[in-house]
């Protein structure tokens, strides 16, 4: 299933994880015997997507399936920037952020299901938060737009939605605990996977 016209995964791991505190990196967390990177790797494999990392080296205790590491085009411009770098190699990517541990096969083949549907630039998934960017599909038609944003030195995600031709859908109930973003240790500390 994987080649031309099919999403590759892309997993955001290039972030400085600030919010950590004590140099804590979040792609690097190992939660039963994986990291989330090494995770979604797997789960993208399983879904025929092509695995790639954002931002980072491969580590040398790997243990995901064979993936592609593609360093930032510019380092420290965050998850836009990230973005640029992934449309600028892949035509189709359904991109991730890699502290969002409980997503899954089922999650990821759930927002996969709308790259079969008409759409123009990207497929952004809605809940009562508000839009999650960094759980979407995008086409490599909007990167002028995400280079020109990033020339003006915006780097927040959410506002390049309303500049391209998004197609917004609402998270199904069951998707929610799936989204859940853990930013701190504590975050991390009361996260507990599903058997």
């Amino acid at each position: 299933m994987t080649g031309v016209g099919y999403p590759a995964l892309a997993i955001f791991a290039g972030g400085r994880s600030t919010r950590m505190g004590d140099g804590v990196d979040k792609a690097e967390i190992v939660q039963q015997g994986l990291t989330v990177p090494e995770r979604l790797a797997r789960c993208g494999q399983e879904l025929g997507c092509e695995p790639l990392v954002i931002g980072r080296p491969r580590p040398s205790t790997w243990h995901g399936p064979p993936t592609t590491f593609l360093a930032d085009e510019v380092p420290g411009l965050g998850p836009l920037g990230a973005l640029s770098t992934v449309l600028a190699q892949r035509p189709l990517a359904l991109c991730v952020a890699c502290d969002m541990p409980a997503l899954e096969a089922r999650s990821l083949g759930w927002l996969l299901g709308w790259s079969h549907q008409p759409f123009g630039d990207a497929v952004v998934v809605s809940t009562k938060a508000g839009l999650e960017p960094l759980f979407a599909l995008y086409r490599d038609a909007c990167l002028s737009v995400v280079r020109s944003q990033l020339a003006a030195g915006m780097r927040a995600m959410h506002r390049l939605i309303p500049c391209i031709d998004a197609r917004i859908v609402s998270a199904p109930d069951w998707l929610l605990p799936h989204l859940a973003n853990l930013n701190t240790q504590d975050d991390w500390r009361r996260y507990q996977p599903s058997p």
